[in-house]
């Protein structure tokens, strides 16, 4: 392997440019505590002395590295200890001179001693929360070798920074902390290209509605332990929020406030991470998206959420409520559904004023004989006390700033070799929360079958 003068002066000087006696020279690999063998010549024949030791007028023969391979240089005094406590030079991530067979390291040498203070905590000497920035990337070493996290908190107090670190892999500082680099991107003013989130970090404690809208950016840090029932007023409908889970909560699915990936409750855990989609500026919240830290997905929030069957054996009506906000798409399923009059089925919709009977447009079809309703969308035409029909309406979302819904339907008779068509479209006041499957007279009780709904984003 070709050898490239390492990019030192000859002489080692102090700062009034007087040779310093003895100065030791360290070659370690980049990045890191272990040492790594400079040479005496380009031929690469002879391994240098690890240190090399000046002479009396601080000179040395040159040391060569290593071509393609990243070193990390300390210079020191000749009192100073192996490994050195005190470097005066620290260059770290460096090729030989005339050395283009490289790649820029990922990584920044801070050239920092920290020190351990526990699993998930360091200091470094002086105010340096310049550079430890909460969701910063870090790479360290200690006794198992090189790892990575990120940070989580960051704190000064004279004379030292104390940085709180959540490792990867639900690792741990170990014991031998010798160094720490930072990544090249800072999660503040980063340099990668917008694709929807900008790389923003705020940290927030969780409590029973944490706002994550008042976070800065669209990038959020939730490190609290507690049940969350909502996640705060949003900016505006359609915010979304990529969110980073510190420990284990519980996310609550009421289908409102907080909407979860196939109704149920999500328990978190460190490294867990979420994409939340504002539904309205009421602070209801949808998430589309969540990732384990394991990158295991949880079943898309895009899925179906089926509703609970009810039977349809009494009364006039059947009733659902609770669709949350944000629904775009409401599929009504019918099984042997029937009742004791001659009435024409239909389909009612309603918002938080209640349910809605008039301004419906559309016609259902039966054996080429159509019906136009206008209190409702048709589901049959035509009705017989022992009609017994099976099949579903379709109600999707065409205009949401007029909450316009259009249907589209086939329901068939098992009581008969027959089936009917339905289409129609009805314009809600606000958002659609609830619907209703009667009679046009209203007053024909159901006797037989079960009915349910499912909906979706």
């Amino acid at each position: 392997m070709a050898k490239k003068l390492a990019p030192l002066p000859l002489q080692i000087l102090d700062s009034n440019g007087a040779p310093i006696s003895g100065a030791q020279i360290f070659t370690y690999s980049a990045g890191s505590s272990t040492k790594l063998a400079s040479y005496t010549d380009a031929a690469g024949g002879t391994a240098h002395a690890n240190p090399i030791v000046c002479d009396s007028s601080g000179r040395y023969v040159g040391a060569w590295l290593d071509e393609a391979v990243e070193y990390k240089i300390l210079v020191t005094t000749a009192a100073d200890t192996d490994p050195p406590v005190s470097p005066f030079i620290t260059l770290d991530n460096v090729v030989g001179v005339t050395d283009n067979s490289g790649t820029q390291s990922q990584w920044l040498a801070t050239g920092m001693t920290p020190t351990r203070l526990s699993g998930t905590q360091f200091t470094v000497s002086g105010d340096q929360t310049g550079t430890f920035i909460v969701e910063r990337r870090v790479q360290y070493t200690d006794s198992g070798g090189t790892k990575y996290g990120y940070v989580s908190a960051v704190s000064y107090s004279s004379p030292n920074t104390t940085v709180t670190v959540i490792a990867d892999n639900a690792g741990t500082i170990a014991t031998g902390l010798s160094a720490v680099s930072v990544s090249i991107l800072t999660p503040t003013s980063s340099a990668l290209p917008r694709d929807g989130y900008s790389a923003e970090g705020t940290a927030l404690a969780s409590a029973t509605t944490t706002d994550i809208a008042a976070a800065t950016g669209d990038f959020v840090h939730i490190t609290g332990t507690t049940t969350i029932t909502g996640l705060g007023t949003a900016l505006k409908a359609g915010v979304e929020r990529v969110v980073v889970f510190d420990g284990a909560l519980t996310l609550t699915h009421d289908g409102t406030a907080l909407i979860l990936p196939s109704g149920a409750n999500i328990t978190t855990a460190a490294g867990d991470s979420a994409i939340f989609k504002a539904e309205d500026a009421a602070g209801n919240w949808r998430c589309i998206a969540y990732t384990r830290a394991d990158g295991t997905a949880i079943a898309s929030v895009d899925s179906i959420t089926l509703g609970t069957p009810q039977a349809s054996t009494s009364g006039t009506s059947i009733d659902f409520s609770g669709i949350p906000a944000g629904t775009k798409k409401i599929t009504v399923m019918f099984d042997g559904v029937s009742t004791n009059g001659t009435s024409n089925y239909m389909l009612q919709l309603g918002d938080s004023g209640g349910i809605e009977t008039s301004g419906y447009l559309g016609a259902s079809s039966f054996n080429g004989g159509d019906t136009a309703f206008t209190t409702g969308i048709g589901v049959t035409p035509t009705t017989l006390a022992t009609t017994v029909i099976h099949g579903a309406i379709v109600l999707s979302l065409l205009d949401e700033s007029t909450n316009t819904w259009v249907a589209q339907g086939c329901v068939g008779y098992s009581n008969a070799a027959a089936s009917s068509f339905t289409g129609g479209s009805k314009s809600l006041t606000t958002a659609l929360t609830q619907l209703r499957i009667t009679t046009v007279g209203g007053s024909d009780a159901f006797d037989a079958g079960k009915i349910n709904i499912q909906y979706g984003a």
